[in-house]
């Protein structure tokens, strides 16, 4: 059941026009989630930022120690993220939802307490990463199952790239905002200030009047051979459904061969361009305004039309942007392709994610989203790892260039296969 339409209210004022960006925030349910989002996803960059500036205190700035925070994160996401799409099909994504923010809240001031105290150190930093991880792996397939109850289909799409713009917005001002913080109110501080934003996704949670789901004949144990055969159900789904394979190894290829902005752009900086501190700045602000934009671009298209040729453009524009940057070694000209290319790097994200939520079964959407998470949470620290191992071989500009032409190169095997593309609607 989705969320029905509701007239918004303001000062009094019945507003009955939504502009077309922002469609799908008529919807009560969607609306009162998203802004609780809005300010968890905050908090949360707000606890990263933070957390790393506190371990290379911790550690006399050890990038082991940094390391072994991201190496717990990417572990725990690996390790529960297929059983958390299990979850969320078989219970109430809402009631999931309600668990693992407050097991997130509940860590966020773990780790202000630990820190106020004075008895924090680096391998609790790691625990409580590793353990927020879990509950992230939890929370992704449980909210990616719960959005098409929230809103119509023909809206799916437009919830999609506006939960998409949340996050990105957030990561964009998210390092900016944690300095202020750490400087103003110090660790402890800026970690209570994560555990507050969660308060927002419970209220909103609390106060969604969606109803539960139509109770299920009484299902087998979880035990854990039907926890991986029920794993395996969800590959199984997107392995016999050509829309679903095709948007997951679309998006999954990019993130594996094209590198991360964090990892391209203090090397193309350094390396290439030989610039300094300030005209990185604005290369990741370009970059990150790149992925703001195509996230409200891809907000204002119209309904569930061509969301094949969509991705399939995206991916194009994107592999075109990456393999120009690869070429030119002038800083502003790299500037502005670095806005078509982040721009690019969200159209692709969002058309990919919208054709999953949409071509899903019901019994297995939060199976099949979890493997989109996965390889978004996998494949772009794998894909680094890889891409680093050739930049020491060879150049940043030729992994560029190289990443572009095999993703370019795989876009166009897709574009020639009878059907790709142009998926009917149902």
């Amino acid at each position: 059941m989705t969320g029905a339409p509701d007239e918004l209210e303001s000062c009094g004022v019945k507003l009955h026009v939504m502009p077309r960006t922002f469609r799908s925030l008529r919807h009560r349910d969607f609306r009162t989630l998203w802004f609780g989002l809005v300010l968890s996803a905050s908090g949360s960059w707000l606890q990263l930022v933070g957390q790393s500036l506190l371990v290379l205190r911790l550690s006399n700035g050890s990038a082991l120690a940094l390391g072994a925070v991201s190496l717990a994160q990417g572990l725990a996401f690996f390790v529960f993220v297929l059983a958390g799409g299990v979850l969320a099909d078989r219970f109430e994504p809402r009631r999931i939802l309600i668990v693992t923010q407050s097991a997130s809240l509940s860590l966020a001031l773990a780790l202000s307490l630990l820190t106020v105290s004075g008895l924090v150190q680096v391998w609790s930093v790691v625990l409580l990463a590793f353990l927020s991880s879990a509950a992230a792996s939890f929370d992704q397939p449980a909210r990616a199952a719960l959005l098409p109850r929230l809103v119509p289909r023909d809206d799916l799409g437009n919830a999609v790239a506006l939960q998409t713009l949340a996050f990105n917005t957030a990561a964009t001002l998210g390092p900016t905002l944690a300095g202020v913080a750490v400087a103003t109110l110090g660790f402890s501080g800026t970690f209570f200030l994560n555990a507050v934003s969660f308060v927002g996704v419970l209220a909103a949670l609390f106060y969604m009047r969606v109803p539960d789901r139509t109770p299920q004949d009484e299902r087998e144990r979880l035990t854990p051979t039907a926890l991986l055969t029920s794993s395996w159900e969800g590959v199984s789904a997107v392995r016999e459904d050509a829309r679903l394979s095709f948007a997951l190894s679309a998006y999954g290829v990019m993130l594996l061969v094209g590198p991360s902005t964090s990892f391209l752009l203090p090397l193309l900086a350094t390396q290439v361009l030989e610039v300094g501190g300030t005209q990185l700045g604005l290369m990741f602000s370009a970059a990150g305004v790149g992925t703001i934009t195509g996230a409200l671009v891809t907000a204002s298209l119209p309904g569930l039309t061509r969301q094949g040729r969509f991705l399939l453009f995206g991916l194009t524009v994107w592999s075109g942007a990456l393999l120009s940057i690869g070429l030119l070694e002038r800083f502003w000209l790299v500037v502005p392709l670095l806005f078509v290319w982040g721009a690019a790097r969200n159209a692709v994200g969002t058309a990919a994610t919208t054709i999953l939520q949409l071509y899903a079964p019901d019994a297995l959407r939060g199976r099949v989203m979890s493997l989109n998470a996965l390889i978004v949470m996998g494949a772009r620290p794998l894909g680094d790892f890889g891409l680093a191992l050739l930049v020491s071989a060879f150049s940043v500009a030729s992994v560029a260039i190289g990443g572009a032409v095999v993703v370019g190169g795989y876009t166009a095997f897709l574009a020639s296969r009878r059907g790709l593309g142009h998926e009917p609607e149902r």
